[in-house]
């Protein structure tokens, strides 16, 4: 699960257009089937992925 979740991000990152067969163009070593396994048979919560992104991230001053 580990190396299609780095392929994932890095597809999302890399690629123009965010849809599978454009990602796995872009990413070396990366395959169709078992992204779209892991995004469809994936166990996990976006919370915990939300609030680490947002804990490693500033706030942004949207008044000046």
């Amino acid at each position: 699960m580990a190396l299609q979740s780095k392929h994932y991000l890095q597809g999302l990152v890399q690629s123009p257009k965010k849809n599978m067969e454009r990602m796995v163009e872009v990413v070396p070593n990366s395959d169709e089937q078992a992204l779209q396994h892991f995004l469809s048979n994936s166990n996990w919560q976006e919370r915990p992925v939300l609030d680490q992104v947002c804990f490693g991230s500033r706030p942004i001053d949207w008044w000046r």
